[in-house]
């Protein structure tokens, strides 16, 4: 799994190839198969594939950038019990991050767009909430990996500042 995880990132340059619907039915499988808090499920996905409704998209989109072949929406249910929403919607993503790369695909999230006008484009019902745009795409390059800080900068053991030999 780490060799999925490391060399993941976020890509936002693509090439016109679209994503083969095999692949796009993975990806809404990882998210079917994600996390919730007391197993809710309180997602709702979007998937957008025509050019043109992306281009409408990323009108309100300031952090979608580049030409994506398909974007998924994951939404939240919002007259689903509990307030765990984000959480299962980061951790449906985090899933659907993790196969377009095993597939890949290069994926981006994005969280800066209005909500109130995607809910429009989308005609979702007013229960239903945009949180993520996953942009996703065969990348255009490849992105260098970034500087990790290391595990010792940031665990502690048995309480703040202890070491393992504690």
């Amino acid at each position: 799994m780490l060799e999925i995880i490391k060399p993941r990132r976020s890509i936002r340059h693509f090439l016109r190839k679209p994503v083969p619907p095999e692949v796009l039915s993975s990806l809404l499988e990882a998210i079917q198969w994600a996390p919730s808090g007391g197993n809710r499920q309180p997602w709702l996905v979007v998937v957008v594939q025509k050019p043109t409704n992306i281009e409408k998209i990323k009108m309100f989109a300031p952090g979608l950038s580049g030409d994506p072949t398909a974007l998924l929406v994951l939404c939240s249910d919002r007259s689903a019990k509990g307030s765990t929403f984000i959480m299962d919607i980061s951790m449906a993503a985090q899933n659907v991050l993790l196969v377009a790369t095993e597939n890949g695909l290069g994926s981006c999230v994005i969280r800066s767009f209005n909500q109130a006008a995607i809910q429009s484009l989308l005609q979702l019902p007013s229960h239903v909430m945009p949180e993520l745009l996953i942009s996703l795409g065969y990348p255009a390059g490849s992105v260098e990996p970034p500087k990790r800080r290391a595990i010792e900068e940031f665990v502690h053991w048995e309480r703040y500042g202890g070491h393992p030999d504690e």
